[in-house]
């Protein structure tokens, strides 16, 4: 019979019953020389000296890190648990001496060195892997023996990320870079270009410009991807927490002062971030808990990626939304525009310039480009409504006896006629709500031509309108008394005073706000 102190679990596949054939290791709390590693060497771990392997090394980002898709799966595959008696213990991943293992909160497993400061997701259980990132580590030290005095080791990390070579059997391709807390950046012992890091931001010239990138890859990658990936090694400070929350009631006071801001949270996300916060207490290194740093991480790297895309410290930063940190270009408009826009009442005019305050120098500001589309969805639901109703009057407008003779099938009677046109322009006043939501379209398709297909709805539900009033009217001047006539035309007329009337009225008011505001 079993002890408590040799309790032991056996993972065995179903095909191999009676432990033949096992393709899982036993885990338990006994030391066991050939599981556990606790009495001896674990051969699955050993690092075997006569393996050879070709590794290269190659400065990386984090977010280019990131980006390398995983080559670990569970095997899908039908397996048998048994359990010893007594067993309470379960060791978890046994990396090589010196590592630990930790779990991230989302769950993503990885591996820290705390005597080398070296962090890396790549699964060092497997001796091939090890070996390749213990010879990346030898060459990536050797190019790093000058470091300056300001960078001192304890501040410092290196990351490293082993995938293997894009040509089979040719080795292994690792990634890396160091972090310096103390500094806030991300840096390489060696020049790299990294024309990444400024992506489509035309402009960028002075180091202080991309040290804003620099601090977000720091964010980012320490965040969102070093402390993202890496959460439970970090330290969390009143400091960072105290800079995170002045940011965001700055971007709060902005959206209350400013009439086009740049900042990137809408009143009621950086509510909910400020009440996150405030239950955010600093916190220490622990393999046990990451979530603190896991909760600020994508914060910081957004307010640090807002002052990049803005230049924030340079002489042409934007202070407002519709404001170019470029020299304007003159613009040109095509004549398809021009006419597209008159056919559907200036309409895409008005769209164009919406859209000029939320698509500046290739740059989106979701800020505003989320309440856009919220406004254009409850637009088009009442375009929709507008539609049916007119589709239903249209119906019953050519339900009328008189409208028809019936004597001739292939005659139809101008009113019919004008009828049938309105029901086919009520009819197409429905868009794809991909169209409205992906901010793809902004980019691949250009401000105009978006716009066109914005003011595409109301212009037609617009002619749909005009064109069953021309019907009714014609109706009403054929083959009708000269008193009816009289008396459909005064109306007629004052509808359309009252309409202008109201319209300049309207649009006095919107041009005195517009110039108040400027």
């Amino acid at each position: 019979m079993s002890s408590l102190g040799s309790t032991v679990v056996t993972v065995r596949s179903i095909s191999s019953p009676g432990g033949s054939g096992s393709l899982l290791p036993q885990y338990g709390s006994a030391p066991n020389p050939s599981v556990d590693g606790t009495n001896g060497p674990n051969p699955r771990l050993s690092t075997d000296p006569n393996i050879t392997l070709a590794v290269s090394i190659h400065p990386d980002l984090p977010t280019s890190l990131r980006k390398k898709p995983s080559h670990k799966y569970a095997p899908k595959t039908s397996f048998v648990c048994e359990l010893a008696p007594y067993t309470t213990k379960f060791i978890q991943h046994e990396p090589p001496p010196g590592w630990v293992s930790v779990s991230h909160p989302q769950g993503a497993l990885y591996f820290w060195n705390e005597q080398k400061h070296i962090l890396t997701d790549t699964y060092i259980c497997e001796p091939r892997l090890h070996k390749a990132l213990e010879i990346a580590y030898s060459k990536i030290t050797s190019l790093a023996d000058k470091r300056p005095p300001d960078l001192a080791e304890s501040s410092l990390e290196l990351v490293i990320d082993v995938q293997p070579a894009s040509e089979p059997d040719s080795g292994y391709q690792c990634g890396y870079y160091f972090v310096a807390h103390n500094h806030r950046a991300i840096f390489w012992p060696e020049r790299v270009i990294k024309n990444e890091l400024v992506g489509n931001t035309m402009g960028v010239t002075h180091p202080s410009h991309i040290q804003h990138r620099i601090e977000s890859e720091y964010w980012w990658g320490v965040l969102p991807w070093h402390w993202h990936r890496f959460p439970n090694v970090q330290q969390v400070t009143d400091t960072m927490l105290d800079e995170l929350k002045e940011t965001l009631l700055s971007g709060s006071i902005e959206l209350a002062t400013n009439l086009l801001p740049t900042t990137v949270y809408e009143p009621e996300e950086a509510s909910l971030y400020l009440s996150i916060l405030s239950d955010v207490k600093p916190t220490q290194v622990s393999l046990h808990s990451g979530h603190a740093a896991y909760v600020i991480a994508p914060l910081m790297a957004i307010a640090c990626d807002h002052k990049f895309l803005n230049f924030h410290g340079q002489e042409c930063a934007r202070l407002s939304r519709d404001q170019s940190v470029h020299e304007p270009a003159p613009q040109s408009t095509s004549y398809y525009y021009r006419a597209m826009s008159m056919l559907l009442f200036y309409s895409p005019e008005i769209y164009t310039q919406m859209l000029r305050t939320i698509f500046v120098d290739d740059h989106i500001f979701y800020v505003a480009w989320k309440p856009f589309v919220r406004e254009l969805v409850s637009e088009w639901r009442d375009v929709t409504i507008t539609a049916t109703v007119l589709l239903t009057t249209n119906v019953a407008f050519l339900a009328i006896p008189g409208l028809d003779n019936g004597q001739q099938n292939s005659f139809r009677s101008p009113p019919q006629i004008i009828s049938y046109l309105s029901i086919l322009s009520s009819g197409w006043e429905s868009l794809d709500e991909r169209v409205m939501k992906n901010t793809s379209y902004l980019t691949d398709l250009g401000m105009k031509r978006l716009a066109l297909m914005y003011g595409i709805p109301f212009g037609l539900i617009s002619w749909g309108i005009i064109l069953f009033l021309a019907a009714f009217l014609v109706f009403c001047f054929q083959l009708t008394s000269t008193f009816t006539r009289i008396f459909v035309a005064l109306g007629m007329g004052l509808s359309i005073i009252c309409w202008l009337g109201v319209s300049g009225t309207v649009g006095m008011e919107t041009t005195r706000m517009v110039v108040g505001n400027k």
